[in-house]
């Protein structure tokens, strides 16, 4: 009696990963054709876009690991530069809150 249940709880979660996915899947999204004008349009807008300046910028998770005498240890850390001269690195914990934070503005 006990197998019976588990394979029925086993056919429901199938059924149910079933029918998300099926919802899920199903929906596309909704498009429409432009015109030729609205085409130019937006080439027009993304050339324009494409060719302003951007701020030398870098926003990055990253791991140090450090060796001494045959031990590692590794430090997650959060690295943040907006050049030339800003630059930010916070070291964190498995929970998230810094450990170290180092700063300089140039």
């Amino acid at each position: 009696m006990i197998s019976g249940s588990k394979r029925l709880a086993g056919r429901l979660a199938l059924l149910l990963a079933v029918l998300l996915l099926a919802g899920c899947a199903g929906k596309v999204p909704r498009t429409t054709s432009l015109e030729s004008s609205e085409i130019e349009e937006v080439r027009a807008g993304f050339t324009e876009f494409s060719k302003r300046a951007c701020p030398l910028t870098l926003d990055a998770d990253i791991t140090l690991e450090m060796q001494l005498l045959g031990k590692s240890q590794k430090s997650a850390g959060v690295l943040q530069y907006a050049g030339p001269s800003s630059f930010r690195y916070a070291m964190v914990d498995p929970l998230g809150r810094s450990l170290f934070i180092m700063v300089t503005d140039g």
